[in-house]
């Protein structure tokens, strides 16, 4: 297990629920710290490959339908076009989602820093992490825009446990999807990580959050039966290591 350090306020305070091998992507896993009052931080968990530099461990089928057609091109390229078949009909799907609320959207743009990126490999490694884009699911030129007026939290978006948070592109290209992991209102993102998207896989817990989403009452009592403690994720992932 990784050690632990002395207890901190964040220990004492907020509770802590990993969600593993997220949209099943193979030891893909965020985190959510999450605070009495509603208040969830959205972090990458450390030992996301992402975050590690370690190769991508393999389950036979890792991309599980999402990644797979992208990294092989036979499924829906970024500007929307489909080919034959069930990668069609995946495409199509695809494009759904992009074009509701909380979708991923098209992602970056052919050109971007890395060109035209793909998704993760099974067997495949990241490279350094180049940029962390909030324009997931938000249209073009958002981008870490919220914006949110009064208590109420009038004008914020409502995001579901599985929406596009933002899109973690490597330098080579590669990307991967963050997701809100809760339901509730984005009320923040981390501007920091425009500048220094580095910070979200050397302190992905900490300086490096990926953002910040209120949650009602109904919404954490979901996000506490469905995440796992730090000791069970633990447990978990000692067990596959055997």
């Amino acid at each position: 297990m990784t050690p632990r350090g002395p207890v901190t306020t964040r220990d004492r305070t907020y509770a802590v629920y990993y969600v593993p091998d997220v949209s099943g992507h193979w030891h893909h896993d965020q985190v959510v710290y999450a605070h009495p009052n509603g208040l969830c931080v959205v972090c990458l968990a450390e030992r996301h490959p992402i975050v590690t530099g370690e190769a991508v461990p393999s389950s036979g089928d890792d991309d599980g339908g999402e990644g797979r057609a992208a990294a092989t091109g036979d499924e829906t390229d970024a500007a929307g076009g489909t080919s034959n078949g069930a990668a069609a009909a995946t495409g199509d799907k695809r494009k759904r989602e992009g074009d509701g609320e909380g979708g991923d959207g098209p992602g970056p743009e052919p050109g971007a820093r890395g060109g035209r990126p793909s998704r993760h490999r099974p067997k495949g490694k990241y490279s350094p992490i180049a940029s962390v884009d909030y324009t997931c699911g938000k249209g073009e030129g958002k981008g870490n825009e919220v914006n949110i007026r009064g208590k109420k939290k009038r004008g914020a978006k409502t995001l579901q446990e599985n929406s596009g948070l933002c899109w973690l592109v490597d330098e080579a290209g590669m990307y991967w999807i963050a997701r809100a992991c809760v339901r509730g209102k984005l009320i923040e993102t981390n501007e920091r990580l425009a500048k220094e998207p580095q910070l979200c896989t050397r302190f992905p817990t900490a300086s490096g959050f990926l953002a910040i989403i209120s949650a009602a009452p109904a919404d954490m009592q979901r996000l506490r039966e469905t995440g796992m403690n730090r000791e069970a994720y633990e447990a978990l992932r000692a067990i596959e290591a055997r």
